[in-house]
């Protein structure tokens, strides 16, 4: 581990908090919250999972305002479960890496706050294509001249024994992404993946053999491939994420009953309503809205297939006309 006693670190949220009470999460991305004047909001979950153990109707929620033009006026941050709070916007960890990198070095090129991880840094990129279809979190160009790729993922599920487990549900992209790093490690080059782990109470990270092995196979194969793998611990706080530690990463694998147990014992805090009827109820609005999208998509692709068969038709009427018309000036 690297010696991060006197790093520090703090990321704001993007907005005020306001403090909410859960109703229910519904369609994935959406949830019902009740604001503290008893007004019911539509918040916008950012948070493709399953949120195995968040999902709890009643607890204490804070939410920070969108920007105005959207469909959705809040963003669900964070949640708070036996006095413990916990984040749960899971597109926050990319830019929170983003500023550490970021805030490396000053202007003059001085320093300014390394990480204790990627102090070997003197230039960051993020979002960069490489390969045939794929996309890198960052790209590090470190003082030997060598380029550090690392793919960012958050983890919030924590389970008894303090392991804060990875991912909650079967997640191709992260398997895809842990073999691709796999094979340039291979080549010789560097790659890293940084867990950002948004839960205070994590002592270690493993892959989870129960939610998805086919990703906790690939990540045991990256690491002996020499993928390096670090996991950090950002504490929620009404102010934002603090960097609390980094803990340690258990590639080894182990005995599943225990967290199939605990699994089982969240399912009714975990997933997401599946409406059976589109007829909107008190609340729905979400849901309305989510069915006009996909409403509107499907008329589009209906009337782009329509205006193409009327296209072909045209151009072979079109083709049968000039045929005709050749032979009649044969015959002539």
């Amino acid at each position: 581990m690297a010696n991060a006693e006197r790093y520090e670190f703090h990321f704001p949220w993007p907005g005020e908090l306001i403090e909410a009470k859960l109703i229910r999460r519904y369609h994935r991305f959406l949830a019902d919250v009740e604001l503290a004047n008893g007004e019911v909001v539509v918040a916008h979950c950012v948070n493709s999972g399953r949120m195995e153990g968040l999902v709890v109707k009643g607890a204490r929620v804070w939410l920070t305002k969108n920007k105005p033009g959207g469909k959705l006026t809040h963003t669900w941050q964070m949640i708070e479960l036996d006095g413990v709070k916990i984040g749960a916007n899971t597109a926050l960890p990319n830019p929170l890496v983003q500023s550490m990198l970021r805030g490396q070095y000053a202007e003059d090129g001085a320093p300014k706050n390394p990480t204790p991880w990627f102090a070997k840094a003197k230039r960051s990129q993020f979002e960069v294509a490489y390969g045939a279809h794929s996309r890198v979190d960052a790209v590090l160009h470190e003082d030997d001249g060598k380029m550090n790729l690392v793919e960012v993922k958050n983890v919030h599920l924590v389970y008894p024994d303090g392991g804060a487990y990875f991912p909650d549900s079967v997640s191709e992209r992260a398997t895809k992404h842990m073999r691709e790093l796999t094979a340039l490690a291979r080549e010789g080059e560097r790659a890293t993946v940084l867990f950002v782990i948004q839960h205070p109470s994590a002592k270690f990270v493993r892959p989870s053999d129960v939610h998805d092995p086919e990703f906790a196979k690939a990540a045991r194969e990256a690491g002996a491939a020499g993928v390096k793998i670090l996991a950090l611990v950002f504490e929620p706080t009404d102010a934002g994420l603090t960097f609390a530690r980094e803990i340690p990463v258990d590639l080894a694998e182990y005995d599943t009953a225990e967290a199939k147990a605990w699994m089982e014992a969240l399912k009714s805090t975990t997933g997401w309503e599946r409406p059976k009827s589109a007829k909107a109820t008190e609340g729905d609005e979400g849901d309305e809205a989510a069915g006009a999208v996909v409403k509107k998509t499907a008329a589009k692709k209906s009337a782009a297939k329509k205006s193409a068969a009327k296209k072909s038709v045209a151009k072979k009427t079109a083709v049968k006309k000039s045929a005709a018309k050749k032979t009649a000036v044969k015959k002539k």
